[in-house]
């Protein structure tokens, strides 16, 4: 069984250590920049496990991958931007103060989810 070990020493490169348990045998590698790149590898880091109890991480977006991933969720018929200019809209029409514009934002948000079912209750 080995340990694997990646450290990143940007600009320089990575450092890349595989210690071996049985033999106590240790193996370094320290590709360049330009040899990564060569490879096809990115600097993006995705840890795993093949323990069923342990889930995948999530990939979460970063730089302009947040922008079209915010553009492209959808809220009901509608895009999120679109939910939140209507939700920014009536907060500045009611102007509540403070932290009450964050509670009054949060309750309107819940109210009007789109992907929430209402359930009206007949009179009776």
């Amino acid at each position: 069984m080995y340990i694997i070990t990646i450290i990143d020493l940007e600009p320089a490169g990575l450092l890349i250590k595989a210690y071996n348990q049985s033999s106590n045998a240790e193996y370094t590698l320290s590709p360049t920049e330009g040899q990564i790149k060569e490879a096809g590898l990115s600097r993006k880091t995705f840890i795993s496990s093949t323990i069923p109890s342990i889930k995948d991480q999530k990939v979460i977006p970063q730089g302009p991958l947040v922008q079209t991933f915010i553009s492209g969720t959808t809220v009901g018929a509608e895009t999120l931007p679109d939910l939140l200019t209507t939700a920014l809209s009536e907060l500045c029409k009611v102007k509540p103060a403070g932290l009450d514009a964050v509670r009054w934002l949060g309750e309107w948000l819940l109210e009007n989810n789109p992907n929430q079912p209402h359930v009206e209750e007949p009179e009776a």
